[in-house]
């Protein structure tokens, strides 16, 4: 994906360099995931990527999901 649509790379940057813990592209590029430690972690990475002109919008979102773990 990247490599089609390599400006989605500082997207992945701003993320990451704003506390996620992991990010991925999902389907062609119209949507970037970002893995954070807890959901504060995950509105100040929606923040900083809302303020950043990479991205049209970012959401916030969390919530227990059994059986998932960071390895």
């Amino acid at each position: 994906t990247l490599s089609l649509r390599p400006e989605l790379a500082a997207t992945l940057r701003i993320g990451t360099q704003t506390g996620a813990l992991a990010s991925l592209v999902s389907g062609s590029g119209p949507t970037c995931a970002f893995l954070t430690r807890d959901g504060s972690a995950a509105v100040a990475v929606a923040a900083a990527l809302a303020q950043s002109d990479t991205c049209r919008s970012a959401i916030a979102t969390h919530g227990p999901v059994a059986g998932a773990r960071v390895t």
